[in-house]
């Protein structure tokens, strides 16, 4: 399809003044408001479609994605206006358009063209701002999937603040362990270098984001995607090949970094991190070492040559702070922080109502716990310590459901009920002068039965 240059055209109030990227279905251009020539946003303008045409229901649905959104978060690109472009002639389609927020230094791809290796701490200091920015689309009712994370759809707002653009083909629904987002295309849409597996055949689950926020960070670690050829090529290799390996290959990357790596492009979407903010923080702290051993990093900065958006180097004796807070430039964190990472939830856990339940479930029976223990055994001290156990064994499987600890806290926690049981069935036994060992394993069984099956209703339900 030929490209139309609409330079100098008038959409609402904004006169375009030059084209600045294009896509499949849309054009964006630098544009000034026609009384306030302060004012230059960009805008999006569909191309070579009409109103029934399906390109413009996803362009309407990037629109009302990003109104929804923008509020939100900090990281997503801002929508001020929409509007349509009536025909001038009668005979050519309306035209749709969206006013966005432009960003002046462009996008992380044109700040590291494909094969450039982009250094440890500022992986992390955009994956954090990225992956905040896809939790906040994720944790909407429904959930929001991007569908086309890649480089060219990270703007930058400054050199340090990145915004996340182009939602056009995001989808939103209801997922499930075994539930995808239902897809309305016939076939995967996006980017075949970025796309996850699960995608090629049409099913699309958040942690079909992180799969794609994986390849990038692959990308920016050595150089290349792990996977190269013709679409179709890739495609088979996201579905059959394992990326090559990146420890030893590449001396800046840890053994620790590169399995952080590893499962978030796992082949198998159950298999990957529970969240994409689980992920960043995964390897933010897998890269901690590394960066803490360098007294003399290489932190990427940007210029200005002749009107380009360039990527030099330049030596610092710092680290850049970022976005979580949790990476700073003293040589280790202390002992308060660390205590205070473990438990910490990421925001969709922290907000999720059926954490809110289980944690108030839990802490109410076990202080009845802790009270029937102390009745039954009138010892202040057998009372504390049942009551600080389960306290604390429950504070560690509810952390461990985002990791593969959680079945095994879970375990401890029916355990420690099944003793509440046994003792609660022994006293029971006692005044009904039945048989002490039958009431007090039948009772027990069901105290740990009750406590195993609630903790794994709530681990298979929690992405849902």
């Amino acid at each position: 399809m030929q490209i139309q240059d609409r330079t100098g055209e008038q959409f609402g109030n904004y006169r375009l003044k030059r084209l600045i990227g294009k896509g499949g279905y849309a054009e964006v251009y630098l544009a000034e408001h026609i009384h306030l020539n302060t004012l230059q946003p960009a805008i999006k303008v569909l191309t070579g479609t009409n109103l029934k045409d399906y390109q413009q229901d996803e362009f309407l649905r990037e629109a009302r994605t990003v109104a929804n959104l923008q509020h939100l978060n900090p990281h997503i690109v801002q929508i001020r206006d929409f509007g349509i472009q009536a025909s001038k002639n009668g005979v050519d389609s309306d035209i749709p358009y969206i006013v966005m927020e432009y960003a002046s230094e462009g996008t992380l791809q044109s700040l590291y063209p494909y094969g450039t290796k982009v250094s440890l701490e500022r992986i992390i200091f955009y994956v954090n701002q990225i992956a905040e920015a896809l939790q906040c689309a994720h944790d909407q009712k429904p959930p929001i999937v991007h569908r086309d994370i890649k480089p060219a759809n990270m703007l930058l707002r400054s050199i340090d603040h990145i915004l996340l653009s182009d939602f056009g083909i995001a989808v939103a629904g209801n997922t499930g362990p075994h539930q995808a987002l239902p897809v309305k295309e016939k076939g995967a849409v996006g980017t075949a270098s970025y796309m996850a597996p699960e995608r090629l055949s049409g099913h699309t689950r958040r942690a079909s984001d992180q799969y794609s926020l994986g390849i990038v960070v692959y990308e920016w670690l050595c150089g290349s995607r792990p996977f190269d050829g013709t679409d179709k090529e890739i495609c088979y290799q996201h579905l059959a090949v394992q990326p090559p390996p990146l420890y030893l290959m590449y001396p800046h990357v840890t053994q620790e970094i590169e399995k952080v790596v590893m499962r978030a492009l796992a082949k198998k979407p159950e298999e990957r991190y529970p969240t994409v903010q689980a992920f960043a923080h995964a390897l933010e702290i897998a890269a901690e070492p590394a960066l803490q051993q360098s007294h003399l990093t290489q932190q990427p900065t940007a210029k200005h040559i002749r009107g380009q958006l360039i990527s030099t180097t330049e030596p610092v004796t710092s680290l850049p702070i970022m976005s979580s807070g949790r990476l700073a430039g003293k040589p280790a964190r202390p002992l308060s922080k660390k205590i205070r990472d473990f438990f910490e939830l990421s925001p969709q856990f922290a907000r999720d109502r059926r954490y809110s339940f289980f944690r108030t479930i839990g802490t109410v029976l076990n202080i009845l716990s802790a009270l029937t223990i102390g009745w039954l055994w009138p010892n202040p001290y057998i009372m504390l310590g049942g009551w600080i156990f389960p306290v604390l064994i429950f504070a560690l499987c509810v952390r461990a459901i985002e990791e593969k600890l959680a079945i095994f806290f879970g375990i401890m926690v029916a355990l420690y009920w099944g003793g509440v049981g046994w003792v609660l069935g022994s006293f029971i036994a006692s005044l009904l002068d039945r048989d002490r060992l039958f009431l007090s394993i039948f009772i027990g069984l069901i105290f740990s039965s009750s406590s195993l099956g609630l903790h794994i209703w709530y681990v298979s339900h929690k992405n849902s």
